[in-house]
């Protein structure tokens, strides 16, 4: 969120969350977002120059509906969005809105793109990948163009129609400890360590890495504990970030 004057950002858990337990409970032709003329949340909505909503294209169009509605009522005007310019970040060849048991043509409906809002929507593309730019990678630029092929539904079928072909990337390894040392031939080194990283498709893969890998330091284990809980809604606008 962008401030009149001061130019700074903040973050806005309590918008997500108003809007997540409006939709999430007792459904309306016309929902409304739970905040009310007058108070701290609606005083810093009506002092701010922009909203800026990352990964937009996974959001319900009633979230963006709801908030409209609501925007206006607070801003006492008609304009879309209450007259607040948003800027709405996202790829639709990425996730779209999770519709529990629903089927393509749901999903597909659940879109922004499906909402009344989309007419006032103008798009502006990015046409240059700047982290594959700037490593001038050729194997990077290879993935990159695959992505986006795949995205656009363009990538060769091979055998069923669901399956694709993939970029023949890296080295294949058949042991977890071939894997660690192809990825971390250095993990001793703090700084290597740093630069490497490790993806699996299972939050249990990980930990049994983990583990393995921590098994491995010869320094001696930290624990650190963290607080569960947050500060209280009515202190979360009273803090600049």
């Amino acid at each position: 969120m962008f401030k009149r004057q001061r130019l700074q950002f903040r973050a806005f858990p309590r918008l997500g969350r108003v809007l997540d337990l409006q939709l999430q409970g007792k459904r309306s032709e016309q929902p409304l977002c739970s905040i009310k003329k007058g108070t701290s949340i609606a005083k810093l909505i009506q002092d701010c120059s922009a909203i800026v909503v990352n990964e937009a294209p996974m959001l319900n169009k009633s979230v963006f509906e709801a908030l409209d509605r609501t925007l206006q009522d607070i801003n006492s005007t008609e304009y879309v969005m209450g007259g607040i310019p948003f800027l709405l970040c996202g790829d639709f060849r990425q996730i779209l809105p999770v519709i529990r048991s629903g089927t393509r043509a749901n999903i597909v409906n659940s879109c922004i793109k499906k909402s009344y809002l989309w007419r006032d929507v103008k798009q502006l593309k990015l046409t240059t990948n700047m982290r594959v730019h700037l490593h001038n990678d050729s194997n990077a630029d290879a993935f990159a163009k695959l992505l986006l092929a795949v995205g656009d539904g363009k990538t060769a079928v091979v055998r069923q129609p669901n399956m694709i072909h993939i970029l023949e990337l890296g080295n294949e390894v058949n042991l977890i400890d071939e894997l660690i040392q192809q990825v971390f031939p250095h993990f001793r080194d703090n700084v290597n360590l740093s630069q490497r990283v490790m993806l699996a498709t299972l939050n249990d893969s990980v930990a049994k890495i983990n583990e393995k890998l921590t098994n491995m330091l010869s320094a001696l284990p930290e624990i650190y504990h963290s607080i569960n809980t947050t500060l209280g809604m009515q202190h979360t606008t009273l803090h600049n970030s």
